[in-house]
């Protein structure tokens, strides 16, 4: 059992790089990578960046306060695209942590993770920014 931990650890932490990397606007080439195809695929939401400029609200007391910056969130999203936990890794506090958990804790159902083709429970790591500008 122990020596799965660290290359379940290592998956977890590339799923993380992958996902914040397409949010951050780079593409991340699937096609190339032996491990990205039909059956082994990351969990993911359609419009996901859409969704968040509709729906993300800029807390108040964060914008009086000039608070800028990136809340992590990891989420977990079960094997039906439901997110069961979200809990903030680094947060900005002045009501932008809570906001962030309020928009992944009443999103729609995501597109679960596939092992083999078959979905399953995946934890990722998603960077919201929030910016003043």
């Amino acid at each position: 059992m122990k020596t799965t931990q660290p290359l379940k650890s290592l998956f977890l932490a590339f799923i993380g790089i992958a996902f914040a990397t397409q949010l951050a606007g780079q593409k991340l080439n699937m096609e190339m990578s032996p491990f990205f195809t039909k059956q082994n695929q990351i969990a993911y939401f359609n419009n996901f960046e859409n969704y968040l400029n509709e729906h993300l609200k800029y807390p108040v007391l964060a914008q009086y306060n000039g608070v800028e910056g990136i809340v992590k969130v990891e989420v977990e999203i079960d094997s039906f695209g439901k997110i069961t936990s979200a809990k903030i890794i680094c947060g900005l506090g002045n009501g932008c942590d809570e906001a962030v958990l309020n928009l992944f804790y009443n999103m729609p159902i995501w597109n679960p993770g596939l092992k083999n083709g078959i979905p399953r429970l995946q934890k990722l790591v998603i960077p919201i920014k929030f910016s003043l500008r």
